[in-house]
């Protein structure tokens, strides 16, 4: 699994299961204690294949899912995770101290910054067009625009929302409209990957393959769904998840055993 925090591992989840229940008809929830338990059990007792476990309420029935991030070229992404991790976490500075409660403020990058001093004049752009904006986000509510000057060359749209139950400020930097590595690629490269290494032990198991870096659009799912369906594997279901989706997180179930 790809480490989360509490935070990110708890919003991943919850998105997982709002589509899996809509899509299923059925009530899990994830279960925090059981994922501990197995995590932090006895070594001939915990099992490795599990990062999360979802219960549902009255039934013995649970989800085991298996964590992966969407595979890319490691190179190119840690240069974008470098000089978009300036951006983020100076907004993420700014983000801490808007009034109102916690925002989750999602940043559509179309061209990292080319230096440092570059990502400091767009964070000081960016500072006072985040408090003006703030006031216009009610609880529950979100809000986007288009930033002008030096910014647009960096940050192409940025989004903000004050979702109910967030305990601190989250900024996502998400890729705007270059590509890295093409979507149906990355998901049938990290499910290979996972079943190589599980193979039979996967069945049973819930893949679910996460896009933190660049996300997925409506229009990719096809292409996904092409892609991981050349892939011989194991899991009873694969599904991806992106948290920068401008409405809300989504996850969508793109292969299923017969």
């Amino acid at each position: 699994m790809a480490e989360l925090h509490d935070e990110e591992a708890k919003r991943l989840m919850q998105t997982f299961v709002r589509g899996y229940n809509s899509l299923h008809g059925t009530a899990f929830a994830f279960d925090t204690d059981a994922t501990a338990a197995n995590a932090t059990g006895p070594p001939g007792q915990r099992d490795l294949s599990v990062d999360f476990i979802c219960s549902h309420p009255g039934a013995r029935d649970r989800l085991v899912v298996q964590h992966t991030e969407a595979w890319s070229d490691c190179l190119s992404e840690r240069f974008w995770k470098r000089h978009v991790g300036i951006v983020r976490h100076g907004v993420e500075r700014i983000a801490a101290t808007i009034a109102g409660g916690p925002v989750l403020i999602t940043l559509e990058i179309d061209k990292a910054p080319s230096s440092p001093s570059e990502a400091r004049t767009v964070i000081a752009a960016l500072d006072p067009e985040l408090r003006a904006h703030a006031d216009q986000v009610l609880a529950g509510g979100h809000h986007h625009w288009y930033p002008s000057g030096a910014v647009r060359r960096v940050v192409s749209r940025v989004s903000m929302r004050r979702p109910s139950g967030l305990s601190r400020s989250t900024v996502l930097a998400a890729d705007g409209t270059a590509r890295l590595d093409p979507v149906g690629l990355r998901a049938a490269k990290a499910l290979e990957r996972k079943a190589l290494r599980y193979g039979a032990s996967g069945r049973g198991l819930i893949l679910l393959i996460d896009y933190r870096v660049t996300s997925y659009d409506p229009e990719d799912l096809s292409e996904i769904r092409q892609a991981v369906e050349a892939v011989p594997h194991g899991f009873a279901e694969v599904w991806v998840a992106s948290e920068w989706w401008i409405d809300e997180p989504q996850a969508h179930r793109v292969w299923a055993g017969g």
